[in-house]
């Protein structure tokens, strides 16, 4: 799936090595075996499946004998740490003010509905520069609360979304709290001596040069088969 600006998220350039690996009945096998317990495969079908699955187990046998790679630490715990206690402050600080079961996630869309009106996901996602399932998962966690509306759209594959009487009255104090936001980040990046927004796009460019994608696949090391 390719985003806006051209580019794909980083774990699915990373889940298509697999496949170009000739590891796509890995993927499978497990998804075969699983349907398997419920009846959905038989015959030859079966047979192979199961044939797969056997030469799969043998693989992880193989897979496991070596070194715990996990007990290395992981390079981006750090950066996940830090993200997830900036936005659980974010999160503290609507606690604060009385607002309970708003997650900083949806500040953005939101604030975006409340510009433009109703849209569809596809359109909100594009709008957003998000991906179609990522603002799925996000507009039934804001229904949830009350913050937004579903209503069928212009033909029965789509549906409309609106903001609720709760969720319009909490824009100026989310658009507030948006800016607030911004102007912390500017002050971070005045403090420390490599601020965060250029190290994300020196990152960005780097990429951009040679992809995740490219970068593992140079430091692979397959295990044997």
């Amino acid at each position: 799936m390719t985003h806006a600006g051209g580019r794909r998220p980083v774990d699915e350039e990373v889940a298509e090595i697999f496949v170009e690996e000739d590891q796509a009945d890995v993927a499978s096998e497990h998804y075969c075996a699983v349907h398997d317990e419920h009846g959905v495969l038989a015959g030859p079908s079966m047979r192979r499946e199961r044939q797969l699955a056997r030469d799969y187990d043998s693989t992880v046998i193989r897979a496991v004998t070596s070194s715990d790679p996990t007990a290395v630490p992981d390079p981006w715990h750090s950066l996940h740490e830090l993200l997830a206690a900036m936005d659980a402050e974010i999160e503290q600080f609507y606690i604060e003010r009385g607002i309970k079961g708003v997650r900083p996630r949806f500040a953005y869309p939101l604030i975006r509905l409340a510009h433009t009106g109703p849209l569809t996901i596809r359109e909100l996602a594009e709008s957003l520069n998000r991906s179609h399932s990522a603002v799925s998962q996000t507009i039934a966690a804001m229904r949830k609360e009350d913050l937004v509306t579903s209503e069928p759209g212009p033909d029965a594959r789509t549906r409309r979304i609106d903001l609720t009487e709760r969720g319009r009255a909490l824009v100026p104090f989310l658009e507030a709290g948006w800016r607030a936001t911004h102007a912390t980040v500017a002050e971070l990046d005045d403090e420390i001596p490599h601020p965060m927004t250029a190290v994300v796009e020196e990152v960005r460019q780097a990429l951009e040069r040679r992809s995740m994608r490219q970068r593992i696949l140079h430091h692979l090391a397959e295990p044997p088969r």
